[in-house]
């Protein structure tokens, strides 16, 4: 009888830790998907709630000198959220079909085997710009470049609009993020989903 409690209660101990186990596996985010960790094309610089989805940047800049697009012309449907650059990116190459711009550039970049790049938001650049030391390390370590920080150098556009004639950039020599005449010629880091 003392055989068969003990057998019991092994058998008990077993499921628990078993279960245990389990559960940690079914919590634990998926390999490879960290912040800063090269997926997918680009550094992982955002994950969302669910550790399954994020944002990745590209390695390197895709351009030093490339308008937002014309003055004059408020689109009055961009957004600053994370989880709006792509629907602003896709507004600025509606209006702007006839000029090269930031987010065309960004729309059409084939970038280690992903076609879905586009323009971050603000709040997007703004991630990019908290994370840029680990984006730099990962970058540069996959044949990649660190963004820009000499002064005028350093500023990024995002696809965030701020009226007629400005739309966000973000300065990454000082973290600024200001406005400024669509028409100016600036860097693009282009982004992607996952």
């Amino acid at each position: 009888m003392k055989n068969t409690i003990k057998h019991i209660a092994l058998i008990i101990v077993a499921l628990i830790l078993s279960n245990c186990s389990k559960n940690d596996d079914e919590n634990s985010e998926p390999e490879g998907i960290t912040i800063g960790s090269f997926y997918e094309g680009g550094v992982i610089f955002f994950i969302d709630d669910t550790g399954e989805h994020g944002l990745i940047c590209a390695t390197k800049d895709q351009s030093a000198s490339i308008l937002w697009g014309y003055n004059e012309l408020f689109l009055n449907n961009t957004n600053e959220n994370i989880g709006t650059g792509l629907a602003n990116t896709e507004a600025i190459a509606a209006a702007f079909p006839d000029i090269e711009t930031a987010a065309r550039l960004c729309l059409d970049l084939e970038l280690n085997g992903y076609t879905d790049w586009y323009l971050p938001s603000s709040g997007e650049l703004n991630h990019i710009y908290l994370g840029r030391n680990i984006i730099n390390t990962t970058a540069i370590a996959n044949g990649g470049e660190a963004f820009k920080t000499i002064a005028e150098e350093a500023n990024y556009w995002s696809s965030s609009e701020e009226d007629e004639n400005r739309a966000w950039l973000k300065q990454f020599d000082t973290g600024e993020t200001v406005s400024y005449y669509k028409t100016y010629v600036l860097n693009v880091r282009a982004i992607r989903a996952f």
